[in-house]
């Protein structure tokens, strides 16, 4: 078994993707049996990774560690945010589009693969653990005591309301532009029509 899986994707029932927590991002093409690793050179904990296809995906961690991959995880483009933060989430639609959110309440994005990032202005300053989005305009992005929304791909978060027990989300998922759900630290909770309540 390894040691220190942080993050893992199944790309399908034998390619698998699993992240460490010193840099390691392992693949196995044999569900598991057998691993290879790259140690990308930030070397921090990889929080998360997701795959928008069958090649295209991406991760993002602490330390400024962000790379995607285009060919199935077998190998990791090293990225450059342009700061050191510790990054909790990664989202991406595409493989030229993707947000992360991080420590701090920062969030960045961008829209040419990875070249370039734009930081987006939240309106917090705790840690963020989560953020998802469902197209180009619809996102969400959760952390410490804080729920933020947006319809402009991020060039205005606001703060949602009306999520009771809110103390730290640590993931959101949406199944479609209504279903969403937010799991917090001692609950989860959901919402079925796009955020406007939640049960």
């Amino acid at each position: 078994a390894l040691t220190g899986f942080r993050s893992g994707y199944a790309l399908s029932e034998t390619r698998l993707i699993g992240t460490g927590t010193q840099g390691q991002v392992m693949l196995s093409t044999d569900a598991g049996q057998t691993w290879s690793t790259e140690v990308l050179s930030a070397a921090g904990q990889i929080e998360e990774v997701v795959f928008v296809d069958a090649q295209n995906g991406w991760l993002a961690g602490a330390h400024g560690t962000v790379a995607r991959t285009t060919d199935a995880g077998s190998t990791w483009i090293e990225l450059d945010p342009g700061v050191m933060h510790d990054f909790n989430s990664v989202s991406a639609i595409s493989a030229s589009e993707a947000w992360i959110a991080g420590n701090g309440g920062v969030i960045f994005h961008t829209s040419d693969g990875g070249v370039t990032w734009t930081e987006q202005t939240t309106p917090v300053t705790t840690h963020l653990q989560s953020i998802e989005f469902l197209n180009a305009y619809d996102g969400w992005a959760g952390g410490q005591l804080h729920l933020l929304r947006t319809s402009d791909g991020g060039a205005a978060w606001t703060l949602v309301t009306g999520l009771a027990g809110l103390d730290v989300i640590y993931d959101i998922t949406f199944t479609d532009d209504q279903h969403g759900f937010f799991m917090l630290s001692r609950s989860v909770t959901r919402t079925n029509d796009g955020g406007a309540t939640f049960y």
